[in-house]
């Protein structure tokens, strides 16, 4: 060996090629799932908002009934 080079054989050649595709595979899959979380809590940001305008829009339209009725 020669300036820290390192002899492998075909075994470990094959084996460290297996393992790098591995980690590769596992970082696509992280990568995949951290996609879906943040779809996810986009979705919820947007539904919740949708909830909250409607509770606006019903609590506006019942102050307005009642007002109404109070002036009666």
């Amino acid at each position: 060996m020669k300036g820290g080079e390192e002899c492998l054989t075909p075994q470990q050649v094959t084996q460290r090629a297996e393992e790098e595709k591995k980690r590769q595979a596992e970082q696509a899959q992280r990568a995949k799932e951290v996609k879906a979380a943040e779809d996810f809590i986009k979705k919820e940001k947007v539904r919740i908002a949708a909830e909250e305008k409607k509770k606006a829009a019903e609590a506006k339209k019942k102050q307005a009934e009642e007002a109404r009725l109070a002036a009666k």
